[in-house]
């Protein structure tokens, strides 16, 4: 799998890269679970409301030397990648996908890119 140095979520108008503050622990202490070859994969169902039976999985995956990543959300059994931002029966889940990407900034992990 190819990393970059930034990622976004397909149709998103948000960029984000890994914060320079961000180390291992600081993965490992936002619930990113270290791969067999030391990659780290964050991997969240997301439902638009608490008891609502409808999900997409938020995918976020990190080098090992934290120098890349790749993030994307998919349909609920992870084989295709869907539009949350321009897709009319994805637009309940922009909400909370927004919110744990904020939550991620927050704790230094990811950092959006400032537009030019």
């Amino acid at each position: 799998m190819a990393f970059r140095k930034t990622a976004m979520l397909k149709g998103s108008e948000t960029t984000y890269t890994l914060n320079e503050q961000c180390k291992k622990y600081t993965l490992r202490d936002n619930n990113f679970v270290e791969t067999r070859n030391g990659n780290f994969h964050y991997e969240q169902m997301v439902h638009p409301t608490f008891n609502d039976p409808r999900t997409v999985k938020l995918s976020i995956k990190v080098n090992k030397d934290l120098s890349g990543l790749d993030m994307n959300v998919t349909q609920a059994n992870g084989l295709k990648t869907v539009d949350l931002y321009h897709d009319e029966k994805f637009e309940v889940f922009v909400e909370p996908v927004d919110f744990i990407l904020h939550h991620l900034v927050q704790e230094k992990v990811l950092a959006p890119l400032e537009e030019a």
